[in-house]
């Protein structure tokens, strides 16, 4: 009996698959969900240390060890889903639920832990089950595969795009950008004041396309096709960027873009790489400081980086789930039509006057935007609609290799870690990136 099933055909080719792709599976699960809570044990140490001693941030809730336990247990609830959508849908998608699970959750389950101000188990409990929701959503939703554009579409998109690039730097130098030029990161906000006087038209869209996708997008090309001679000019041109505009960003985000292209080779390496590597510059940012008492360098890669997104999480939720506070339903947008605007200032302006006490950007990730617009049900709802979009997003880059792909939209995916669903698809360009990897569509050679 055991030699007729060993000689059935394809039977132990068969089991020999099944067997592989559960180790797979069980191998990317085991890892992040280890690299989660590492990097949740080392965001517990700074925020009971770094953070309390130099930023205020004492706890005004009584912590307790079950809160404590169940932010761990949380942790690793939101590990696992995100672990088995890079598992079971591999591809550039997976870098959105990474970096929201260890620049979002990771951080907010900490501070919901030791007792920051204005936690809510219901909220983290809704944020864990939205990014639930996304996985699975994005693993039912067929994906759809456009075919690529033909030479004459393909020859006017790159026009296009280079007539945008042409217009965003002469219209920076002609509006006194070289004049403006600024690299000291302390000035930042005050030449950003020089830069919104000197205003274009369209800059508000054009000038972040320009440095979160058409760049980027050069960038990662040349990197992966080894050509740095261009890479090095790509850096030039982004570096010249952020000195006419001063956005902080913008000077960070090739090094997001080489560090996924370097780490997706593997589905299981960039998930590892991502959550290990917040875990690592924790603690680089905490030994430079140690060293230099230098308090910008913790300000920026420990505070800024991690603990603010989850705390306006909280201060979002704290605010639209007080009597009296309606919620924005997409009044801010560009369906504003569709219904008034209830507040006197924009949502940001609003909530960094109510908990900071000053006239801030407090521009908060997707799912706290989403219950500002609709509450938990607006969670739902987008995490939906992200699920669907990333979906596309994997059918469109089919024909490009998966690594360029992942490096081509992290900056964008990067972006959903501080503002709302439709304003990272229009105005940071997420959208565009979607369309630059289906002009690249069925024109890579090599590796998937």
């Amino acid at each position: 009996m055991s030699g007729v099933v060993a000689t059935m055909p394809g039977g132990g080719p068969e089991v020999r698959g099944r067997s592989e792709a559960l180790h797979r599976v069980l191998s990317t699960v085991a890892s992040l969900l280890v690299a989660a809570l590492v990097l949740k044990v080392v965001l517990d140490a700074a925020y009971l240390t770094l953070m309390r001693d130099f930023f205020s941030a004492d706890p005004t809730i009584d912590a307790g060890p079950m809160r404590i336990v169940l932010s761990y247990a949380l942790t690793a609830l939101a590990a696992v889903a995100v672990s088995l959508d890079v598992a079971l849908r591999p591809g550039p998608g997976n870098v959105v639920s990474l970096l929201y699970l260890c620049l979002v959750i990771v951080p907010l389950l900490t501070l919901f832990g030791l007792g920051a101000p204005y936690s809510d188990t219901g909220f983290v409990v809704t944020v864990v089950g939205c990014a639930a929701i996304v996985v699975a959503v994005r693993h039912a939703v067929p994906a759809v595969r456009p075919p690529a554009p033909g030479p004459v579409l393909r020859a006017l998109l790159v026009g296009g795009l280079l007539a945008m690039s042409s217009y965003v730097y002469g219209a920076l130098i002609a509006t006194g950008g070289l004049q403006r030029m600024n690299f000291d990161l302390e000035l930042v906000y005050a030449f950003r004041e020089e830069l919104a006087l000197a205003d274009f038209p369209l800059a508000n869209y054009l000038i972040p396309w320009q440095a979160y996708v058409v760049n980027m997008a050069v960038l990662a090309h040349c990197a992966y096709r080894r050509r740095w001679a261009l890479a090095l000019m790509v850096l030039a041109a982004q570096l010249l960027l952020f000195g006419m505009t001063n956005h902080k960003s913008f000077l960070f985000a090739p090094a997001l873009v080489l560090g996924v292209l370097w780490l997706a080779r593997s589905p299981l390496r960039v998930a590892w790489g991502i959550a290990a590597g917040g875990a690592f510059v924790v603690l680089a940012a905490w030994a430079l400081f140690a060293l230099t008492e230098q308090i910008m360098i913790p300000s920026i890669f420990v505070r800024r980086l991690f603990f603010v997104p989850g705390e306006l999480h909280l201060w979002y939720h704290d605010f639209f789930s007080s009597p009296g506070n309606p919620f924005v339903m997409l009044s801010n947008s560009v369906l504003a039509a569709a219904s008034p605007y209830p507040y006197p200032d924009t949502v940001p302006v609003l909530i960094g006057w109510t908990y900071a006490g000053v006239e801030i950007g407090a521009n908060a990730g997707w799912m706290a935007d989403a219950y500002a617009q609709f509450g938990a049900g607006g969670m739902v709802a987008f995490s939906v609609i992200l699920a669907v979009f990333l979906r596309i997003l994997d059918g469109v880059s089919a024909g490009v290799p998966r690594r360029l792909a992942t490096a081509i939209v992290a900056v964008p995916a990067m972006a959903l870690v501080n503002s709302g669903l439709l304003t990272v698809l229009l105005t940071h360009g997420f959208l565009l990136g979607v369309l630059v990897l289906w002009l690249l569509s069925n024109r890579q050679g090599g590796e998937t």
